[in-house]
């Protein structure tokens, strides 16, 4: 299911072969993503929380004792195609106007909620849940900074976390149901590009690439997250500085 996002990969190869070998398209709403990963680590010097009010300042992701938020959402096409042309656009920018006819090309015979749920379903993970969507693309870079694997009880204690961390998060846990399609649907076209990415390299064995990807993986979430994903330690309870 993930074949057409290879064959997408390859186009970019083909066309442009130093602009594609650091292609990873990085996230275009971070300062919520940037919340998530505060809430995570609130007393951690790489991430600093947002301030919170007084209605909301027994809210930790740590204490347990956060509400659960509704992160669930029954998908619109109207959604949908927003956050699909807007992430054809952001292709369009980085890799011209071919890989934008690439990237329609993809999306109109492949759907990016299959393609991601065969990818992320074999870690427990679920479509149409923002926690999910989340915890996925974080994962997914920590592996691709770290060139390691997570197993799927690593990932459920992510998964955990950032439950706790968007219930703890006021803007995070009051998006309606098209705000949280539009955060995760983003999500999960930055995860299958650059999933794509990283496994191509690894399976022909192309270290150096390999390596690129990594670097970008730890840029990306050090400027979008304060975070330095090859300081993290992944273990069953999460992500720990």
């Amino acid at each position: 299911m993930i074949t057409r996002w290879l064959v997408f990969l390859m186009s970019l190869l083909a066309a442009a072969p130093a602009a594609a070998q650091v292609y990873m398209p990085t996230f275009q709403n971070s300062t919520m993503l940037l919340d998530v990963y505060a809430y995570s680590f609130p007393t951690a010097k790489t991430a600093t929380p947002p301030p919170r009010s007084s209605s909301d300042s027994n809210a930790s992701p740590r204490d347990g004792q956060a509400a659960p938020a509704n992160t669930r959402y029954r998908p619109s096409s109207a959604v949908t195609e927003r956050v699909q042309r807007r992430f054809v656009a952001f292709i369009g920018q980085q890799s011209g106007p071919a890989g934008a006819r690439e990237m329609e090309k993809v999306l109109a015979t492949q759907d990016p909620t299959t393609s991601w749920l065969a990818v992320a379903g074999r870690d427990g993970l679920v479509p149409n849940d923002l926690v999910d969507a989340i915890t996925a693309y974080w994962v997914l870079n920590w592996n691709v900074a770290n060139q390691t694997d997570s197993t799927r009880e690593q990932m459920q204690g992510a998964r955990a976390q950032v439950r706790r961390a968007v219930a703890a998060n006021p803007a995070l846990s009051r998006l309606d149901e098209a705000g949280r399609q539009d955060l995760a649907e983003a999500l999960v076209l930055n995860f299958l590009v650059q999933h794509a990415a990283f496994r191509d390299a690894a399976q022909v064995g192309d270290r150096v690439l390999m390596r690129r990807l990594s670097d970008a993986a730890v840029a990306r979430f050090r400027n979008e997250a304060h975070l330095d994903l090859r300081g993290l330690k992944l273990t069953s309870r999460g992500f720990t500085p």
